[in-house]
């Protein structure tokens, strides 16, 4: 393997089964979704291979990420968002001399390798489904995801060094009418700041972003406290 893309992609309302889906509005989408797409793309990685971030491209005030990621000679290039216009779940695998793409948005998914599709549909169980089974056998979690569940984090607190400046670029460039501006001003009010040592008062998310103290006074009351 040489690259990996992935695109996880949910829109901002969306129902499922039934149930009507939502989010913590004080998590970004990278620390929300990163541990998921991680289960994902780690099995096409070497062991004991050193991670790291090597870019991040934050839009619509943090609600859509680009990662661009390194394990070894693997790029990886993952985009998180949470407002898709639908419920997007592609995986694209590229080798020197070969492609292989999954399409999972809806189970079971469809999978073609060079062109030729896969059977991924023979033997299928959901991943929800494994889950509540082992729950209720009350079954240890396998050894293989503690490491990976550890790098899901730390890949994740890399990335949102770079998302918290380009929130606060946002502050500064936009006004309130901005939804990119209510996006992430809601985040970084509601959890944000908390997570990396500054309180969530108007003042102190004003002197953090470098912006006008009246430019968050007051907030704004639509946004959920």
């Amino acid at each position: 393997v040489t690259t990996l893309t992935l695109l996880w992609g949910d829109p901002a309302l969306e129902a499922r089964y039934g149930a009507k889906k939502s989010f913590d509005l004080s998590l970004n989408v990278v620390q929300d979704v990163l541990p998921h797409a991680w289960s994902v793309l780690r099995p096409f990685l070497p062991d004991q291979t050193p991670l790291s971030v090597t870019g991040v491209q934050s839009e619509l005030g943090g609600a859509r990420v680009q990662l661009a990621l390194q394990s070894g000679d693997v790029r990886l290039h993952v985009t998180v968002c949470r407002s898709h216009p639908e419920r997007c779940r592609q995986l694209t695998v590229e080798g020197a001399d070969w492609c292989g793409q999954l399409d999972f948005s809806a189970e079971p998914g469809t999978a073609v390798l060079d062109g030729a599709p896969v059977d991924v549909a023979t033997g299928f169980v959901s991943p929800l489904e494994a889950e509540v089974r082992a729950f209720l056998a009350d079954a240890p979690l396998p050894e293989t995801l503690i490491p990976a569940a550890r790098e899901a984090v730390t890949l994740s607190a890399q990335a949102m060094a770079f998302i918290r400046a380009q929130q606060a670029q946002v502050l500064r460039q936009s006004d309130l009418r901005d939804p990119a501006f209510q996006t992430a001003l809601r985040e970084i009010r509601l959890g944000g700041l908390r997570g990396d040592g500054i309180a969530a008062s108007p003042s102190a998310i004003a002197d953090w972003a470098g912006v006008a103290d009246q430019k968050l006074q007051p907030l704004p009351g639509d946004l959920p406290s």
